[in-house]
């Protein structure tokens, strides 16, 4: 199904095994405190081990219409990727953030700076690296045929567990002083309250509409449809705050998250409803979960395989085993050797 505008993909990557990189990273590491080297500078946020090759196999099996593919890095190129291809091109950070704010190892600085890519397709699709596609997708999984986001519209509540859900009251705060819930609930109805997202959130939205101000809006983990005019719009909406968090070099408190542009686009009614079962997680040290998600599940068409540090060796290459198993086959993105 062809939407009639073209649609590239975004993937942000880091090869933590790399020494020059690490030994750069560490050099900013020396002032920090312990629980934020357990939390916001563990190494499972920047490890590498061997999966993204099979991120472009996912893309070539499913997601062929693609018309480009952007990778995001800090002065790196995957040893596989065929650089000759007209459809991959790298972007390091240098090109899209100011000089002042670099090095940094802040995924949210890199993510909220994604729209200045040159050449960025009006719509695009922003992958992290974990993220896979799992079943043959179409344009219109991600945009809508008049050329609105597709997600997954529902209200949640916030339950912090670590220190990245900061971001996600500081998004849902800034939501707040732009808008009157009621309003949006009015203006939005048809896709807050859609049964086609599913029963879960369709009862979501009724228990929390009753609540005078959002407490959270629903985060799937997959990948995220974004209109770079809204997420332009997004950044000059926060743009003091934004300074202050890119001065940082790893994730803070007081961080906004990407997640906030997704919240602005259905606050402006530029979403059409996606399925929340569209993706899924599965950790690094639940290989059989990672199976099941593979190689049974009807729905899911987006596979998130998270990585945690407590994933042993072991768990490690039984998940490489499973990905070369789901997708043997070179992609046109490989060098041949």
């Amino acid at each position: 199904m062809n939407v009639g505008f073209p649609i590239d993909f975004v993937v942000t990557w880091v090869d933590g095994n790399d020494a020059m990189w690490r030994q750069k990273k560490a050099k900013y590491e020396i002032g920090e405190n312990e629980s934020r080297k357990n939390d916001e500078i563990a190494t499972n946020r920047y490890r590498e081990f061997g999966l993204f090759k099979y991120w472009f196999r996912s893309i070539q099996k499913n997601a062929p219409w693609v018309r480009k593919i952007y990778i995001v890095t800090d002065n790196q190129t995957p040893e596989f990727l065929d650089l000759n291809n007209p459809k991959v091109e790298i972007v390091d950070h240098k090109d899209i953030i100011n000089q002042k704010y670099l090095p940094t190892f802040d995924s949210n600085t890199i993510d909220w700076n994604l729209f200045k890519i040159d050449g960025l397709s009006e719509h695009f699709v922003y992958f992290n690296d974990d993220m896979f596609i799992n079943k043959p997708v179409v344009p219109e999984d991600f945009f809508s045929s008049e050329g609105k986001a597709r997600d997954t519209v529902g209200q949640s509540v916030i339950m912090p567990i670590e220190g990245y859900d900061h971001t996600l009251v500081n998004n849902t705060m800034k939501i707040n002083q732009l808008v009157k819930k009621r309003d949006v609930l009015i203006k939005e109805r048809a896709q807050f309250f859609s049964l086609k997202q599913g029963i879960p959130i369709f009862l979501l939205n009724v228990f929390l509409s009753v609540f005078p101000r959002f407490t959270r809006l629903y985060d799937a983990h997959t990948a995220y449809s974004f209109i770079k005019k809204d997420m332009t719009k997004a950044y000059s909406v926060l743009k003091p705050e934004l300074h202050e968090n890119f001065m940082e070099k790893f994730r803070t408190a007081d961080d906004y998250s990407i997640q906030f542009v997704r919240y602005y686009q259905i606050i402006l009614g530029h979403v059409k409803t996606q399925n929340m079962y569209f993706g899924q997680t599965a950790n690094t040290n639940q290989p059989e979960k990672i199976k099941q998600l593979l190689f049974n599940n009807r729905r899911a068409k987006v596979t998130n395989v998270n990585d945690k540090n407590d994933a042993t060796d072991e768990d490690l290459a039984q998940v490489v085993k499973l990905f070369e198993r789901r997708f043997p086959d070179k992609s046109e993105f490989e060098v041949v050797r």
